[in-house]
């Protein structure tokens, strides 16, 4: 082993030897430093030198600023404490430690350590790569080929200046790691990315898993099915293609899921999301969110606030919870389910099935032929177009068929419905699951050909349930009374007559003709 020192020397040319040397520059600069074969120990302590290991483990150090140092061949150990250098790892699995600041690093072949700092560039080129960033700057870190893992540190919070890092994943399956105000790119290969606050991440290809905390942040799942988390913050989401996983809490988010079969929760703030192409899945909580299924068969719940909800194309499955929805199916043959109360439904178009077990609900069927039903009180449930069947089983609900022939079923125990709108020879009324105290009332004005079609349509509902205790049809001045047949009992006030041919109990002040 050769050992060659030098205490002063500058705008020189060091030859190292076949053995492995150690050389120690003390001054100067301007040097041009070979290592040759060997594992080489070389400490260059002046400005703008020019360090080459050659073949051979080396531990190569350039002290100050604006040097160049080339690793070559062998597993190398490189530091560059001066600002400004320039690192190459060449082949070997190569350690490289640049602290000056502003330095230009890459790391050859082989599975390489790389610590960078202040405004620095890193290039891990092929191979397993391990980079770091600590530094206050604005680094850019690209991790070449390889499943590289690539960590930048926020600076932000111990000074005023921020981090800043562009990150470059590229091919291999990538763990890259962000502060704030970042910009992290996966590339190729099944990526884990994340960032702390006001940061871009951009996934690429692959099956990528990204992450984002606190902030305002914007995200690109881009191709694969991507798994995405964005807390703390009011971030933008494009899930891009494949069957994404979005999750997305505290804060206004912006979620679109775009094409595939996406899974989407938003919780806790005023969230909006856009399903996009595909078989979406969306939850949203804890707010008031707007949310579009827009293509394909979506299924959707929103709960926690007085949420919109568009089901868009596709037969869409809706559950409008907590009260004060507003909820559109639009096209297809959706699926709906209102609750907690004063909720508006509008089926759209298709046979859509609408339940309503609020209060103070008003449910649009539109086009279709739409099955309805309302359970709360006093709801509103309009059929609209098309052959619809109309279920009230809570109490002072407002049934109106619209066009078209329309089934009323009125159900329920201690039920009073209206029918606004029936007409003979096309609609229908069912029974079916009244029980004792079930009414329901119609005027003459609301059955086609007034008074004595009214009484027929009441004669007709007898027979299909003895539970029923009465129906009352107002004519004109006139009115139908008709009863079960059973041992009811009908209480009359004022100045009242009563025409029948048979009954058992009449009680208060009546006339019978």
């Amino acid at each position: 082993m050769a050992e060659i020192n030098y205490e002063t020397l500058s705008d020189q040319t060091v030859p190292g030897s076949e053995v492995g040397d150690t050389i120690t520059i003390a001054a100067g600069g301007n040097d041009l430093i070979y290592g040759f074969q060997g594992d080489d120990s070389i400490n260059a302590i002046g400005e703008n030198d020019t360090i080459y290991g050659g073949q051979g483990d080396d531990t190569l150090t350039a002290q100050n600023n604006n040097s160049v140092v080339y690793g070559n061949l062998g597993d190398d150990t490189l530091n560059a404490y001066g600002g400004g250098s320039s690192v190459f790892g060449g082949q070997g699995n190569d350690s490289i430690y640049a602290s000056g600041g502003n330095d230009l690093v890459f790391g050859g072949l082989g599975n390489d350590t790389i610590q960078g700092s202040a405004d620095s560039v890193i290039y891990g080129n092929q191979g397993d790569d391990l980079i770091t960033a600590p530094g206050t700057g604005n680094d850019v870190l690209y991790g070449g080929q390889g499943n590289d893992t690539i960590t930048a540190s926020d600076d932000a919070v111990y000074g005023t200046l921020g981090s800043d890092n562009v990150i470059y994943g590229n091919l291999g399956d990538d763990l890259l790691t962000a502060g704030a105000d970042s910009t992290v790119y996966g590339g190729q290969g099944d990526d884990t990315l994340s960032a702390t606050g006001n940061s871009v991440l951009v996934g690429g290809y692959g099956d990528d898993s990204i992450s984002a905390t606190g902030g305002t942040n914007l995200i690109y799942g881009n191709q694969g099915d991507d798994s995405i988390s964005a807390a703390g913050g009011a971030s933008t989401v494009y899930g891009g293609q494949g069957n994404d996983s979005v999750f997305a809490s505290g804060g206004a988010n912006l979620i679109y899921g775009n094409k595939g079969d996406d899974s989407i929760s938003a919780l806790g703030g005023d969230n909006t999301v856009f399903g996009g192409q595909g078989n979406d899945s969306v939850f949203a909580s804890g707010g008031t969110s707007l949310v579009y299924g827009n293509k394909g068969d979506d299924s959707i719940y929103a709960a926690g606030g007085e949420n919109t909800v568009y089901g868009g194309q596709g037969n869409d499955l809706i559950y409008g919870v907590d009260g004060g929805d507003l909820v559109y199916g639009n096209k297809g043959d959706d699926a709906i389910h209102v609750s907690g109360g004063a909720s508006t439904v509008f089926g759209g178009q298709g046979d859509d099935v609408v339940v309503s077990s609020g209060a103070g609900d008003v449910v649009y069927g539109n086009r279709g032929n739409d099955v309805l039903s309302a359970s709360g009180a006093d709801a509103t449930v309009y059929g609209g177009q098309g052959d619809d069947t109309l279920t009230a089983t809570g109490t002072n609900d407002v049934l109106v068929g619209g066009l078209g022939n329309d089934l009323f079923q009125i159900n329920g125990a201690d039920t009073t419905s209206t029918i606004a709108d029936f007409v003979t020879g096309n609609d229908s009324i069912s029974f079916a699951g009244g029980d004792a105290g079930t009414a329901a009332n119609f005027t003459a004005a609301q059955v086609s050909g007034g008074a004595d079609d009214a009484a027929a349509v009441a004669a007709a509902l007898f027979g299909s349930n003895t539970d029923l205790d009465y129906v009352f049809v107002a004519g004109g001045s006139d009115g139908y009374l008709f009863t079960d047949g059973g041992n009811s009992e009908v209480t009359l006030t004022g100045d009242n007559s009563i025409t029948g041919v048979s009954y058992n109990d009449i009680v208060g002040g009546t006339t019978v003709a």
